[in-house]
């Protein structure tokens, strides 16, 4: 479900945001962000990977 889904990404993101510390520290001036990839037992994903998919480049019809 949605909730599912938000809930996973929070803990995530919780879990790696120090890496975005130590990545911004060592790297001065450089874009870092952390980007959750979740995928359900049964194929299924949030919206925010579609996004970071359209970031990389892919076309509307390789994704969906």
């Amino acid at each position: 479900t949605k909730m599912s889904f938000e809930l996973r990404t929070r803990q995530t993101t919780d879990k790696y945001n120090i890496i975005i510390d130590l990545l911004e520290t060592v790297h001065p001036g450089k874009e870092v962000r952390l980007v959750t990839f979740i995928v359900g037992t049964l194929g299924s994903w949030g919206p925010q990977n579609s996004n970071f998919l359209r970031d990389l480049g892919f076309s509307k019809n390789e994704i969906d």
